[in-house]
């Protein structure tokens, strides 16, 4: 549908004013735009379209990306904070006795479980007349507490793991700690999914709508986020308008834009450019002054 673009008819003589030249340069050049479907706009069009939404993929990606990276660093730091504790159970089932020794004991200030800081008891065990090193954290406070170096304990261990048979363990919960940032991701995931779907549907009508001509209805500030929009994200404004749809019947779209320079030259009923995927009257994307630098059209 090539309504609304024409070619300037020559001066007389059959010479070109230089303005009626630029014009039909460009017109020529936006015309080979409209023809040229699907068109490759490379990764500048698909940066372009992932902001198609970009309060829902700021948000979505805050809250799923960011939670995911902070992850590393938290379990490195948990780890250790809180040395890996031996499978107490299983060896207190599965697992042979032997002779230790206190090696010292030591608070563990940094956790407190039921309101106890626990203590932590190094040792060393003899197994097939090798000496090796083991470590326990345990509630039983009262009970270590009056422990010395070389003081004789009796030791269980399994797999060169070893544990202390009459303490109570003290384990903390680091697995959930670690995991507290994935109630953030899930929070966020559906922001992330619904800002990627719009992502998707403006790199198709870059990709494969047809240029066509349409009369602006209206322009209307879209709401932001309170501070976080005035911050960090433009103001953009929703526009309205008609054009001419399948079997030549008015259609309506809507879409979105940061363009100030449209707010500023274009009022009610003025001739606009937008992008029609065939078939689709759905979807329609206004042609502003990003899309026209991503299209070349002003090149």
């Amino acid at each position: 549908m090539l309504s609304g673009w024409e070619f300037s008819d020559p001066m007389p003589g059959g010479c070109w004013h230089p303005d009626l030249r630029g014009r039909a340069s460009a017109c020529r050049r936006n015309l080979s735009i409209m023809l040229q479907i699907p068109r490759d706009t490379g990764i500048r069009g698909f940066w372009c379209a992932l902001w198609y939404r970009p309060r829902a993929l700021a948000f979505g990606a805050w809250m799923t990306v960011f939670p995911l990276i902070f992850m590393i660093p938290m379990e490195a730091m948990m780890k250790s904070t809180f040395p890996r504790q031996p499978d107490h159970a299983r060896i207190q089932a599965e697992g042979k006795e032997a002779s230790g020794r206190v090696r010292r004991v030591e608070p563990v200030y940094n956790t407190v479980i039921n309101g106890v800081h626990p203590e932590r008891v190094l040792f060393t065990y003899v197994v097939d007349g090798q000496t090796a090193n083991g470590s326990m954290d345990t509630l039983s406070v009262d009970l270590v507490s009056g422990w010395k170096p070389g003081d004789a304990i009796t030791v269980k261990y399994l797999n060169g793991e070893a544990t202390i048979p009459d303490l109570q363990t003290a384990e903390f919960p680091v697995e959930l700690f670690v995991m507290m940032p994935l109630v953030f991701g899930i929070l966020g995931l559906p922001f992330l999914i619904y800002a990627l779907a719009g992502a998707l549907r403006m790199r198709r009508l870059l990709r494969l709508g047809e240029m066509r001509r349409a009369k602006l209805f209206s322009m209307v500030p879209m709401q932001s986020f309170g501070m976080w929009g005035a911050m960090f994200l433009k103001t953009r404004f929703e526009t309205s308008y008609t054009f001419e749809g399948e079997g030549g019947k008015v259609a309506s779209g809507s879409s979105t834009t940061s363009d100030l320079g449209l707010l500023n030259e274009k009022k009610k009923g003025d001739d606009i450019d937008i992008l029609v995927v065939a078939g689709r009257d759905n979807e329609t994307l206004i042609v502003d002054c990003r899309v026209r630098r991503l299209l070349q059209m002003d090149a």
